[in-house]
């Protein structure tokens, strides 16, 4: 379990008899650490070499307290860092400026010293724990090459934006798509960074959209991504905090299929996700955009789309994913399209385009040529169809049926955690934007995504 969730059961009040079995239980591993503690020379986990280092002889050095309450407790402020990632990078980053070695981070990580530290990595494999520090310490390495470069190139700008710059300030995560720049760059929320980093991940999906074509799975996984695109580019950033309800909003679809899928998609070979920290109380999963390695360069080299990244368009909640992905098809192709091109271009069956062509055209979306190819019709309108067929009445429904969930949810984490709801304070506004109608232009994802959907 997570180190929080440890010393949850832990600060309980226990008696003697579970302590000493608890205690007899980890005899082997409290040994193990104390062997580990005081013999020499150390075996580092990460690169198999021996060093004449043991706890005695590790340096002392100059960290913050700041750091190291993270380090050693694992608590950070949310205010400055966004998520564990970029706590863990924090400790990383000052840890190298320090002048420390990888090695010595590591002890200390291994044998209790910093469980903070150690509790931020327990989310991978035990055999990828250490491998993923290394990476973390080579780009804490990078960044801090690139920043003392910077000062030597441009001493005065790299002192006023020493606070941007700072190698304990927010230090991105060492997952692919993080490298170079994006160090320099920073990834604040809203930054030209995240959002260049968004875009790329889009041509990212574009190169691997054929993974998800043929199946009905498939389709919902395409779209669910898409709603994961949309939500960090209206938040402007590429840790997005949303529950399975919101994107359940946003896909047409219910929260429990959706959080299958989120399952699913995480634990894909170069995924296109990554799980950053699980959801707990009132906060859902964060997960975060992640470029997997070789597609990095291929997706740098796209030109970027134009517009917004679409989840699904209401219109298509009754006329089905199939018709979604042949009209937004034709609204791309630059000339008219067959129905034998549609069938290579979006993976599905010719008797599943061939019936979504029939749907679009009856509710006068797509148009067919005396030849046989079709075209988008430009005139239709989305948002009238989707008020001719209802949905803002299926998607109000269902996102009272949220909020309804939701707040028996905080009702019985109230009564766990003897916590009341906080009304507005004087200082608070009003959230008009709940009653409010939306705006013209609106979109699954705007209700899906906003400030308040949770």
């Amino acid at each position: 379990m997570s180190l929080n969730m440890a010393y949850d059961v832990v600060r309980r009040p226990n008696s003697a008899d579970v302590w000493e079995a608890l205690v007899g239980d980890l005899r082997a591993e409290i040994t193990a650490v104390r062997h580990l503690r005081s013999v020499e020379p150390y075996t580092s986990a990460i690169t198999g070499v021996k060093e004449d280092r043991s706890l005695d002889t590790l340096p002392i050095t100059g960290l913050s307290h700041r750091i190291l309450d993270i380090a050693q407790h694992g608590m950070y402020d949310t205010a400055r860092y966004p998520s564990a990632s970029e706590a863990r990078m924090a400790v990383i980053t000052a840890a190298a400026a320090s002048g420390m070695k990888l090695t010595d981070v590591e002890l200390r990580a291994r044998t209790g010293i910093w469980p903070g530290l150690a509790q931020f990595y327990s989310r991978y494999r035990t055999q990828s724990r250490f491998k993923s520090m290394k990476a973390d310490w080579d780009n804490a390495l990078r960044f801090l090459q690139a920043q003392r470069k910077l000062e030597k190139k441009q001493p005065d700008l790299a002192k006023v934006t020493s606070d941007h710059n700072s190698p304990t300030s927010q230090p991105p995560s060492h997952r692919a798509g993080l490298q170079g720049g994006d160090f320099l760059a920073g990834t604040s929320n809203g930054s030209p960074a995240e959002h260049q980093f968004i875009l790329n991940w889009r041509n990212a999906l574009t190169i691997v959209e054929h993974r998800y074509q043929g199946s009905r799975a498939g389709l919902v996984r395409r779209m669910l991504l898409r709603a994961m695109g949309a939500a960090a580019r209206m938040t402007g950033s590429r840790f997005i905090e949303f529950g399975s309800r919101s994107y359940a909003v946003a896909t047409g679809q219910d929260h429990t299929t959706v959080a299958a899928h989120l399952r699913e998609l995480r634990s894909e070979p170069n995924a296109l996700v990554t799980l950053i920290e699980r959801g707990k109380g009132t906060h859902a999963d964060q997960y975060m955009l992640t470029i997997p390695e070789d597609l990095i360069e291929p997706a740098g080299s796209l030109a970027w789309r134009k517009g917004k990244i679409h989840a699904l368009r209401a219109a298509f909640r009754e006329l089905g994913l199939p018709a979604a992905y042949i009209y937004e098809e034709l609204e791309r192709a630059p000339l008219l399209c067959t129905t034998a091109e549609l069938v290579r271009a979006t993976g599905m069956s010719r008797t599943a385009v061939s019936e979504a062509l029939e749907i679009l055209a009856a509710w006068n979306l797509a148009t067919r040529s005396p030849a046989g190819a079709w075209s988008v019709n430009v005139t239709a309108n989305l948002d009238l169809i989707a008020e001719q067929l209802g949905v803002m009445d299926q998607v109000h429904a269902q996102i009272a049926r949220h909020r309804a969930e939701r707040a028996r949810w905080r009702q019985w984490l109230g009564s766990r955690i003897l916590a009341t709801l906080e009304p507005l304070s004087p200082g608070e506004d009003y959230p008009w934007d709940v009653y409010e109608r939306p705006s013209d232009d609106w979109e699954l994802a705007d209700l899906a995504f906003s400030a308040r959907s949770g």
